[in-house]
């Protein structure tokens, strides 16, 4: 969590981002401005040593000192899936993946196409956890192909064999000779 700290007082101009991790804090960081030395001598004060201490700190030095909370990044949905697949491919194959510009694009592609089939990105995550944790549902020759490359060549058969269920192909090859030989 990180936490804007701007000092408003006897010509400090100052604005702070500290860092707090696990609640504590951990880092502070000098964004812009400045601060004379007795200023700087106090800064240590000013800034909360936990997180939970930021509404007090803020109650105490108001008009002086302001605390802004910070959104927390939320991490983007295709580091969310490479880290899903990359999981996923060492569990598999007890290898950990070479991901390269192929990987990421092949990633990109998928997520594009699932979002074209999905309502919004959680949905997406859905569709993708669902293809890896219903991977043994594919053909043998599907399980197989499980580099990135692969899975975004083949993503409409993968969805349709999942949808769908497996196809036989040997039965219907039967089917189809002996349908033949009727004929004859």
């Amino acid at each position: 969590m990180k936490v804007k700290i701007t000092l408003l007082t006897h010509g400090a101009t100052a604005v702070f981002i500290v860092t707090y991790v696990s609640g504590r804090f951990k880092r502070l960081e000098l964004k812009s401005g400045n601060m004379n030395k007795n200023q700087y001598k106090a800064l240590m004060t000013v800034i909360p040593s936990t997180v939970e201490k930021t509404e007090k700190f803020q109650n105490n030095y108001e008009g002086r000192v302001s605390y802004e909370v910070l959104a927390e990044k939320s991490v983007s949905i295709f580091k969310d899936l490479m880290d899903k697949y990359s999981s996923w491919y060492e569990e598999q194959t007890e290898i950990k993946p070479k991901l390269d510009g192929i990987s990421g694009k092949s990633m990109k592609t998928i997520i594009a196409h699932l979002r074209e089939l999905s309502a919004n990105d959680d949905e997406v995550i859905g569709v993708f956890n669902s293809i890896l944790d219903n991977w043994q549902n594919l053909d043998d020759f599907y399980q197989n192909q499980r580099e990135l490359r692969q899975i975004n060549s083949n993503i409409n058969i993968i969805l349709n064999q999942l949808k769908n269920g497996k196809s036989d192909s040997k039965t219907q090859a039967k089917y189809l000779s002996d349908d033949f030989r009727s004929k004859l």
